[in-house]
């Protein structure tokens, strides 16, 4: 069998690229993260709600009028009060 041969033909090689394809491709990334952690969001939310979780002793507690954990603990314990 012949090789099939194009004449004047030559591979670029990723020399040419659509314009704002990055962007596009970043916004479609961004928009399905977002949908994956609101769904994901859904089910904690959910299952919360049939069972919540029994109250623990280890979470930090605010101080009485200061809106503040009575004790040192991590910036992100705080973050899920």
């Amino acid at each position: 069998m012949e090789p099939i041969v194009f004449s004047d033909v030559y591979p670029l090689y990723a020399l040419s690229d659509i314009r704002g394809s990055s962007t596009l491709r970043a916004d479609a990334i961004r928009t399905d993260l977002l949908t994956q952690l609101q769904l994901a969001r859904d089910v904690v939310e959910t299952a919360h709600a049939v069972k919540p979780l029994p109250p623990s002793t280890s979470w930090p507690t605010a101080s009485a009028g200061t809106g503040r954990p009575s004790r040192a603990v991590s910036p992100r314990a705080t973050r899920w009060g």
